[in-house]
């Protein structure tokens, strides 16, 4: 499924919550309940969550710490207590499906944007969990990666694993079977009259921030 939103809208919270991260790692009031595989995430630990569950997060510099893109990859692994001809393995992998072989020796804080993003996404990938969440990923890729994670996405559906993409191009979510609108902390099915409102308020707030003069571009990787 794919989920659009403005920005602040509570996209990033949902997926946060889905992952148990509120009521265990980051402070607030947290109402209701999330549940996922018919229990309450906070019946999960962490590290149970963590099979079932990949998150990759909107900001890669908030998941990776390890000195190694290699030992990034292998970490996740590891810590489910994986053979190490397994966990070998599952690195291996995943870094063939995200093309960064060549970066597996490299410290993550040297990458670039772009490279940092695919990281963190194989990281996830190396887990091999039911549920990935991935949050606005895809608008840090160049075209040729943003169509590398598409294909694995759709592979991996095609497996039986379930994705939930958050993102605020429609173009990058032509891939979700199913699109839903966050606005102000609810969830709902995208209508054509939903889509074409939050078109109209997204390029409002772009005219409302927009600065010609100081405007730069950015390579993206």
């Amino acid at each position: 499924m794919g989920i659009i939103g403005l920005s602040g809208c509570g996209k990033t919270t949902l997926a946060l919550g889905i992952c148990g991260l509120l009521n265990k790692k980051i402070v607030g009031i947290l109402k209701g309940q999330v549940n996922i595989f018919g229990k309450s995430v906070s019946d999960f630990t962490l590290a149970q969550i963590g099979s079932k569950v990949g998150l990759v997060f909107q900001n890669p510099d908030n998941q990776l710490f390890s000195t190694t893109v290699f030992d990034e990859i292998i970490f996740g692994p590891e810590n489910l207590c994986l053979q190490k001809q397994k966990i070998q393995d599952r690195a291996q992998r995943s870094m063939e499906l995200t093309g960064i072989q060549n970066l597996a020796n490299r410290a993550p804080g040297q990458l670039s944007g772009g490279e940092k993003y695919l990281v963190a996404f194989a990281s996830v990938l190396s887990l091999n969990p039911d549920i990935f969440i991935i949050d606005e990923v895809m608008s840090q890729l160049d075209f040729e990666n943003v169509q590398r994670v598409k294909k694995i996405i759709l592979e991996l559906k095609n497996a039986g694993k379930s994705f939930i993409i958050i993102d605020h191009e429609l173009s990058r979510l032509d891939i979700a079977d199913k699109l839903y609108l966050m606005i102000d902390g609810s969830l709902r099915p995208a209508t054509r009259k939903d889509i074409e409102e939050y078109y109209k308020e997204l390029l409002s707030n772009l005219d409302r921030t927009f600065n010609a003069d100081t405007f730069e571009w950015s390579e993206r990787t």
